[in-house]
């Protein structure tokens, strides 16, 4: 199954980038305070005794399929492929601390470079035969918002995958 084989090298390639946190398959939650801490929080860079919001997930916005492009017609004009192009999103979340010495501006920014550059040029290792080509990782939107109760740091970036499918 694509989907899975696609998700899987996304999650790893993720979990190589230098101080990621957390990395889910999905987008994740929960309303019970403890548990939400133990789920996405990791040890502060600048204070071991405190903890951070530091959590990244994968989901698959959205697939176009078409016979135009990459996709192909037999002689009775029967589809015999498809062009299939993806957008995967990566959210990546951080929480915010206003410090003078240390803000978490600071972290968080360089924190979505290296998940870019992680993705600037795909690996094609561990994808499906069926992925012909894919593009640099975008930048959608960044800001800050509430995490649960927890004012955080949040980037949604995208990846364009096309594949030929011909089953």
């Amino acid at each position: 199954m694509n989907y899975a084989t696609i998700r899987d090298k996304i999650y790893g390639d993720l979990l190589a980038v230098s101080g990621i946190g957390k990395v889910f398959k999905q987008p994740r939650f929960s309303a019970d305070w403890a548990t939400f801490l133990s789920m996405f929080t990791t040890t502060n860079p600048h204070d071991a005794s405190k903890k951070v919001v530091n959590v990244a997930w994968i989901t698959r916005r959205a697939f176009t399929e078409a016979d135009a492009g990459k996709g192909s017609r037999d002689e009775a004009e029967a589809i015999t492929a498809v062009q299939r192009d993806e957008t995967w999103e990566v959210t990546v979340i951080y929480g915010f601390d206003d410090d003078e010495t240390n803000p978490s501006e600071a972290d968080f920014q360089p924190l979505v470079d290296a998940v870019a550059a992680k993705f600037r040029m795909m690996d094609q290792a561990g994808l499906p035969a069926t992925v012909e080509e894919s593009w640099p990782m975008q930048l959608e939107a960044a800001g800050l918002f509430l995490f649960g109760e927890v004012l955080c740091h949040k980037a949604v970036l995208t990846i364009r995958i096309q594949q030929r499918i011909t089953s």
